[in-house]
């Protein structure tokens, strides 16, 4: 006797995902490469996917990740798009993983605490240096703003 498919939350996300983008399983696959006969066996096992997989539906069509693997958050967040913010697909998958490993309390948390803030210090630092130079500039015009990076015979 074959097998009934089992329904999962997992598959019910993943046809959510097929639905709201109007696509069949076989455009899915095709999209984020790999073979439809996968997309179908996933489908029809109700298992879920690995990361690798949930992060190529997310770059293709901005599924939140987690969403898709957990079905924790909101299925799609237009604040981490590209359309709305200019960032690149990579960024935000970066920055949901640094949110991931902020939340999780360990000590990877807090060295990338640690280095966000220093980072954020360095931002801060350079457009204070930038405002200087632009106060300058306005008040002797002959101050010239030069590149970090000067070939030999340029002064600044």
């Amino acid at each position: 006797m074959p097998k009934k498919p089992q329904i999962t939350e997992f598959s019910i996300r993943l046809n959510k995902v097929l639905d709201h983008f109007n696509i069949k399983a076989a455009g899915l696959a095709v999209k984020v490469e790999c073979s439809s006969a996968t997309i179908s066996k996933i489908l029809r096992s109700g298992r879920g996917i690995g990361r690798g997989l949930a992060e190529s539906i997310h770059r293709h069509y901005g599924v939140s990740i987690e969403w898709l693997r957990f079905g924790k958050g909101e299925m799609l967040y237009a604040a981490k798009s590209e359309a709305d913010t200019g960032m690149g697909d990579e960024l935000a998958v970066l920055l949901e993983a640094a949110e991931r490993v902020l939340k999780s309390n360990t000590h990877y948390a807090h060295s990338l605490a640690a280095n966000i803030i220093s980072f954020e210090k360095g931002l801060k630092s350079e457009q204070n240096h930038e405002q200087r130079i632009a106060r300058l500039e306005k008040k002797d015009g002959s101050i010239l703003k030069c590149d970090s990076v000067k070939k030999k015979d340029e002064s600044c």
